[in-house]
């Protein structure tokens, strides 16, 4: 339960950002906002997580570098540029509700990748999200 709290309160906060993001693009390029996001955000972070993590980051491999690397690269990178171009060109409501066809690219990637079982919830439940999001996207 815990976790699905967490997971809640991670999309009101994304809902906020993409507000405040929304209005920032009016005068801002999505370039240079996702650029200063990202500096912001590595600053807070660390300035945060050096305190509290000391040990865990000396035990941080290479290859758990090079992977958290590459995700970060993808997430706040080309994540974040596409997310902002998409909020500058259609309406906030409309690419926030894009990104929820994130289940349906997530379950594809876990099977391929991380050979993932799909069980019949799971399938139902991301085939209805996906019906749901064409359906406000089409209607909007």
């Amino acid at each position: 339960m815990r976790g699905v709290s967490f997971a809640i309160f991670a999309a009101v906060f994304w809902s906020a950002s993409m507000m405040i993001f929304d209005l920032l693009l009016y005068n801002v390029s999505f370039i240079a906002a996702s650029t200063w996001r990202a500096i912001f955000l590595s600053l807070i972070i660390t300035i945060f997580a050096i305190p509290h993590c000391k040990h865990e980051i000396r035990k941080i491999t290479t290859q758990n570098l090079i992977l958290l690397s590459i995700g970060g690269i993808i997430d706040l990178g080309v994540g974040g540029i596409l997310l902002y171009l998409g909020i500058a060109i259609v309406k906030v409501a409309k690419a926030s509700v894009l990104t929820a066809a994130l289940p349906l690219f997530s379950e594809l990637l876990a099977i391929i990748f991380l050979k993932e079982k799909v069980t019949i919830f799971t399938f139902i439940g991301t085939l209805l999200i996906v019906c749901g999001t064409c359906l406000v996207t089409l209607i909007s």
